[in-house]
């Protein structure tokens, strides 16, 4: 006898038996569900509505992910403002400070000038040449270094 007569003269127990039925009986039902239309309608629901809750999920992060760059870039650029005044007042009080260690003293504090001896009018001169320059440049803008022989530019 050889092995292939041994198989199929096998008896099978009852575990066996049971085995073979279940995997059968498995297989059927596979088959039956590839083929019944209900079956296939509820799965392709099922399908479209896992896409569905899958693009609100990636909608409602995109908004979410959306709203805290935009709140992030405002909040920069708040900062940056901010900043920028700082930096705006720091500058015009060193100007405010320059521009009045160099402005003239008034008449009443200078020294008087002594009176020509030949009696003669001159013409006022100022003790600082180009200040009266300077001093209306000074309200026109903001800048960093004063120099008071050149006007500066307009910050427009």
């Amino acid at each position: 006898m050889s092995s292939d007569d041994d198989d199929a003269r096998r008896i099978l127990t009852r575990k066996e038996l049971a085995k073979e039925q279940r995997q059968a009986a498995y297989q059927r039902a596979k088959e039956q569900r590839a083929s019944d239309p209900r079956y296939q309608a509820m799965k392709q629901a099922a399908k479209e509505q896992r896409r569905a809750a899958y693009q609100r999920l990636k909608q409602s992060r995109k908004a979410e992910a959306t709203a805290t760059k935009a709140a992030t870039k405002q909040r920069r650029v708040a900062e940056h403002d901010a900043e920028r005044e700082q930096q705006r007042v720091n500058i015009q009080r060193t100007v405010q400070h320059v521009h009045d260690a160099q402005r003239p003293q008034p008449a009443e504090a200078r020294e008087p000038k002594p009176a020509p001896a030949d009696d003669t009018p001159r013409p006022e001169t100022e003790d600082t040449p180009g200040d009266a320059a300077g001093i209306a440049d000074c309200d026109a803008g903001l800048w960093k270094y004063v120099n008071w022989a050149t006007p500066p530019k307009t910050l427009n």
